[in-house]
């Protein structure tokens, strides 16, 4: 007898290719290109042997009635071809075309007779100003004590040279736009989905749910 009470949680995504955990790409301060450069073609590669129907069927021997999958965690990578212009996804290579493991993971699941539960991150390392939604006081490159952030928060994913003339503010409400988006693929476009796991509103991994009233 499947327990509603009970689901089996999956965490899959470029991150499994190091094998680091899910934060590994902020523990080692990795910038976004070079992160993609190292493990995207690794993960497409062990991806191969993805299988979710094994998944559900480890579900159903646990006894859990609904299944969860990160479909999107905080390195910003869709497990799905979310069509954003700036969304890193199964759309492109090193993936093949076609590929979609949300699809294949919801159809497996409900094969199988359990809940389909996704996962979403509304952070999103790629995006520097993730750590300074207002823009209002981007913080120096010298990291000078009018800094707003902490220094261990200091945005270590800028890819260019001037972090001082970024304009956090408008990649803020980028990531935004791609985060509304997504969640709406992944409500729409693969049927009825159970549970929609929405992993906290505390921007620049601080504060509360309050402060992230920006979304």
């Amino acid at each position: 007898m499947r327990d509603n009470k009970l689901a089996m949680f999956i965490h899959w995504g470029v991150y499994s290719a190091p094998a680091q955990g899910e934060w590994g790409m902020f523990a080692s301060k990795t910038k976004p290109a070079a992160y993609r450069a190292q493990y995207a073609g690794p993960f497409a590669t062990q991806s191969q042997s993805f299988n979710p129907a094994a998944w559900a069927q480890l579900a159903r021997d646990l006894g859990a009635g609904e299944v969860v999958l990160t479909a999107r965690h905080h390195d910003g990578f869709a497990l799905w071809p979310s069509r954003h212009p700036n969304a890193w996804t199964t759309a492109a290579a090193p993936f093949p075309a076609g590929t979609d493991f949300v699809k294949a993971y919801v159809n497996a699941v409900r094969a199988a007779g359990l809940r389909v539960g996704l996962y979403y991150s509304p952070i999103d390392w790629r995006y520097p100003g993730y750590y300074d939604v207002s823009g209002a006081k981007p913080p120096s490159p010298a990291l000078t004590s009018d800094c707003v952030l902490p220094n261990s928060l200091y945005p270590w994913n800028y890819e260019g040279s001037d972090p001082a003339g970024f304009d956090y503010h408008e990649n803020a409400r980028i990531m935004k736009n791609e985060a509304y988006q997504s969640v709406k693929e992944l409500v729409t476009d693969y049927g009825a989905v159970d549970d929609i796991w929405w992993d906290g509103g505390w921007l620049a991994q601080q504060g509360t749910d309050a402060d992230g009233s920006f979304f």
